[in-house]
């Protein structure tokens, strides 16, 4: 598979949702923040309100934090949890699948330590990539860098002056127990950019937090968002990320 020097990655994340866990509160944070690397300066909460019924009875709403979120000063690198999820995002400086894989096993052992889940749910890798693609004589033609067919019928009034549009595809993957899901398109108006945002997914799982499947599922998961990259982009393509 090709390696590109110039990645036109907007934002790549590992997504793991995780069941048994203990709640999200200031204590756990605290175990968190012990912990997590320096340069992760930027913190932040979110929270919800909590309904319970006793005695038949409605309580008075409680607010719980829902979701802890820490980023780096430029807020490239950012970490979201929360009572039933661990998310790990690049944006813009994609460092590299094995750092980046590296650096998501560290903050996912700290996330285990502290909030200590029973069992993996469902697992994601997500890679948004907003290609820029040149114009030919001010007009962009998707086709001499997409292999895609996408487009309206001619008889469409104006289906030539399409400002934004996006599509999605739900393609199951039962070979790696998956699903992708493609979102392709022009995602602001007047611009050259093009979206191929790759998503693959497997979800209703049972694995056990320290399982080493876990990394074998984002390892096979990585290689099919590769497959599908390639397969989307001519050699025009590549030579502009090479």
């Amino acid at each position: 598979m090709p390696s590109y020097s110039k990645p036109q990655i907007r934002e790549a994340v590992i997504d793991i949702h995780v069941s048994g866990n203990k709640r999200l509160t200031l204590q756990t944070i605290a175990g968190i923040q012990a912990n997590i690397p320096e340069d992760f300066s930027i913190a932040e909460t979110e929270t919800e309100m909590e309904f319970k019924v006793e005695n038949d009875q409605p309580t008075l709403p409680t607010e719980v934090l829902a979701l802890y979120r820490m980023a780096d000063a430029s807020r490239q690198k950012i970490i979201s949890l929360s009572n039933t999820s661990f998310t790990n995002s690049v944006l813009r400086h994609y460092p590299g699948w094995e750092k980046y894989l590296q650096e998501t096993k560290h903050l996912w052992d700290i996330y285990c330590t502290t909030m200590q889940p029973q069992v993996i749910t469902r697992i994601g890798v997500r890679y948004i990539n907003e290609l820029n693609l040149p114009s030919d004589d001010g007009k962009v033609i998707p086709h001499k860098f997409l292999n895609l067919k996408m487009g309206l019928p001619d008889s469409l009034p104006n289906s030539d002056k399409i400002n934004v549009a996006i599509q999605q595809f739900r393609i199951p993957q039962p070979d790696i127990m998956g699903e992708l899901i493609l979102h392709l398109g022009k995602p602001v108006p007047n611009s050259n950019f093009f979206l191929v945002d790759i998503d693959i997914v497997r979800r209703n799982l049972n694995i056990e937090v320290d399982s080493e499947e876990l990394w074998s599922v984002l390892q096979r998961f990585r290689e099919r968002k590769n497959q599908v990259f390639e397969s989307l982009i001519t050699d025009e393509m590549r030579a502009l990320l090479k």
